[in-house]
């Protein structure tokens, strides 16, 4: 360690001498910068011509130029820095009080997402998150930097919604010792050796809910060749990119898969290029990729960010539509209209796995209404009728008639439940001469210490006939409050003419009281 000190004291001391003598030597003839003065000391003692020698020089010491960035791991390894949601510390710290409340929260939230997608037509949801490359290889770390065993992300996939999440972690290690290095040594990514894998846990997973589907072969993941390439992004944050090699696994499907896509701006139909199955980097708005000699002619919406570059012609091959979007440059809303205006079959998230535990993963969908039955509804305390405004009683038993423009009727609860174990409201309505099949509600509560008002409140859809909404998604609703009154009100007085309402209860699902 002290010849190491030495030699950054000695070096960095050796560039500076040098910097002046160089940077008028070469930069200033041709200089034309009015707002840099020569005699200034940024220009004088600029060390950027220096970079690329202090990068490899350091390398060669086991030091980076720029630790937040780049890790110099073992035997040519290099590794993200903790500049990057801090994956470095959160794997040698392992399991934390935070950590299990944001797991708490991406597992309830996805769970939503995957009823959402169900009540949408969605047939399957699965969420592939691609292992950093220091999961797979942390024997290559320095020492310093050795994993905690407590593994925060093993907690994820352990308490995740049964099915949802695809474990790439597992025959990733498997395999990781029986063939070539399934990462590359001076990038961030997997190579496409480390994707098909991760594509094939994807296919084992999806395919015990869709017999059906149709996925390349096994021995299509073969590496038939492998090849030199230059240096990934970390050998360039430790400025040694130009004279760093790696090596690129190619495998079988590249030829056997050369199939044309046709690639569009999903919202304006525009034809962006074709080609023959290569790979993309994650567009920022969505895009659709046809191919029509894919194996299976399936809709997909793919949520995805860089890990998805090696993957892209799997999904191509595998999959006839498939819309491509960052997961960073959409939101709930987004994916939400994007779900019903295209109406997939599936919807795939893959992710790395630094980024598995925010953004949309902390996001639930907007409020939806179901059918009860679907979600097995077990009631806790029953509606009355308190109080009614703009309506007015018709002729037959829980019918009204709109009178104004602010109708609501108020009912009070009994028993009175805490929030946590009613939030699923459940009522049977029919809407006379509906203007349209949605009817825009707005549901309001009151608890002992807050009455009713906007903030405590949430808007959504219903159908004619039983309707059951889960408000535990609503912002601002109260969990260990109990639950007094809920306002129901018809958004908009057009409409309908009038309304029935009963059976009007708050409790919880099946699955989530078995669970208390």
């Amino acid at each position: 360690m002290k010849n190491k000190i030495a030699v950054f004291f000695i070096s960095t001391f050796l560039i500076l001498m040098i910097s002046p003598v160089f940077n008028l030597a070469t930069r200033l003839p041709g200089h034309t910068d009015e707002h840099v003065k020569w005699w200034e000391l940024s220009f004088l003692y600029n060390i950027d011509f220096a970079m690329p020698l202090v990068g490899g020089l350091y390398n060669l010491l086991g030091i980076s130029i720029d630790p937040g960035e780049v890790l110099v791991g073992k035997d040519g390894w290099f590794f993200l820095g903790d500049d990057y949601v801090g994956s470095i510390s959160v794997k040698r710290n392992g399991m934390t009080a935070e950590d299990a409340s944001t797991i708490e929260k991406v597992t309830a939230n996805q769970k939503k997402w995957e009823n959402w997608f169900k009540q949408h037509g969605v047939k399957q949801y699965r969420v592939l998150i691609g292992p950093d490359k220091d999961s797979i290889y942390p024997e290559y770390l320095p020492e310093w930097a050795a994993h905690s065993p407590d593994a925060v992300s093993a907690q994820l996939l352990k308490n995740a919604p049964p099915g949802v999440y695809v474990d790439a972690f597992s025959p990733l290690l498997a395999a990781k010792d029986k063939s070539q290095p399934l990462y590359f040594k001076t990038d961030t990514h997997w190579n496409d050796r480390g994707a098909w894998i991760a594509f094939m846990a994807l296919a084992n997973n999806l395919s015990k809910a869709e017999p059906a589907l149709v996925w390349p072969d096994v021995a299509d993941g073969d590496v038939v060749a492998v090849t030199d390439r230059e240096g990934g992004d970390l050998s360039r944050f430790q400025r040694i990119q130009s004279w760093t090699h790696d090596q690129e696994a190619v495998l079988r499907f590249r030829e056997k898969f050369n199939i044309p896509v046709e690639r569009y701006d999903y919202e304006s139909g525009a034809l962006l290029g074709t080609n023959n199955n290569l790979p993309n980097l994650a567009p920022r708005r969505p895009e659709l990729f046809a191919s029509p000699k894919a194996l299976n002619n399936k809709k997909v919406i793919w949520l995805r960010d860089s890990y998805g570059i090696s993957l892209s012609p799997f999904m191509a091959a595998t999959f006839s539509k498939v819309i491509q979007v960052d997961h960073e440059s959409i939101n709930s809303d987004g994916l939400t209209k994007l779900v019903e205006r295209f109406k997939p079959d599936y919807v795939l998230y893959s992710v790395v796995e630094r980024a598995s535990r925010r953004g949309l993963f902390l996001t639930p969908p907007d409020l939806f209404a179901t059918a009860p039955n679907t979600i097995g509804f077990k009631p806790g305390a029953k509606g009355s009728v308190a109080q009614t405004n703009d309506v007015k009683p018709a002729d037959k038993p829980n019918t009204y008639t709109i009178t104004g423009v602010d109708p609501y009727i108020i009912f009070t609860l009994a028993p009175q439940v805490v929030g946590s174990k009613s939030h699923q409201l459940a009522f049977e309505f029919e809407c006379f001469n509906a203007a349209e099949p949605r009817i825009p509600l707005q549901i309001f509560w009151s608890t002992p210490s807050e009455g009713i008002s906007e903030s405590n409140s949430a808007r959504f859809f219903v159908k004619q006939g039983t309707t059951s909404v889960d408000l535990s998604g609503a912002p601002g609703w109260p969990t260990t409050e109990q639950i007094v009154n809920i306002r129901f009100d018809i958004d908009s007085a057009k409409a309908c003419s009038g309304f029935s309402i009963k059976n009007l209860a708050t409790g919880m699902n099946v699955e989530a009281a078995s669970k208390k």
